[in-house]
């Protein structure tokens, strides 16, 4: 079946998210193609308010948390003093419509970046700490 951008928009979130993992577990270029389009579309496809581990959300944010510039960022950010956190925020934020406070993923964030940065051999030094003005993550 061929899926529209248009048609897609239509879906609801968990309706996307079952099109987003069907696409994925396809393993073929053309699933790859349509999952790659429901992230560029920046509507919601995570299956429940909160998404769990595993979720397509979860995973597409751990793959963007990973990459080069966002753990750049994320080192620059801990080096001047702010939370790791706050270098990767922008870059969920632009990525994904559906990141913030009202499902719980900046939370995910919270967690995605601090194993990200113990694996770089960074260790937690102290409490929370406000973000920076214009992110989506608070602490």
């Amino acid at each position: 079946m061929k899926y529209t951008d248009e048609k897609i928009k239509n879906f609801s979130p968990s309706a996307r998210a079952k099109l987003y993992r069907n696409a994925l577990k396809s393993g073929t270029p053309d699933g790859s193609e349509l999952a790659g389009r429901i992230e560029k579309l920046g509507l919601r496809f995570s299956d429940s308010a909160v998404p769990k581990e595993g979720d397509p959300l979860v995973e597409a944010m751990r793959e963007k948390v990973e990459s080069p510039e966002a753990k750049a960022a994320c080192i620059e950010a801990a080096e001047k003093g702010l939370p790791a956190l706050a270098g990767a925020d922008p870059f969920l934020a632009e990525a994904f419509n559906d990141y913030g406070a009202h499902n719980q993923t900046t939370n995910w964030a919270g967690r995605l970046v601090a194993d990200l940065m113990r694996r770089s051999g960074y260790e937690k030094a102290g409490a929370e700490a406000a973000m920076p003005k214009g992110c989506k993550a608070k602490s």
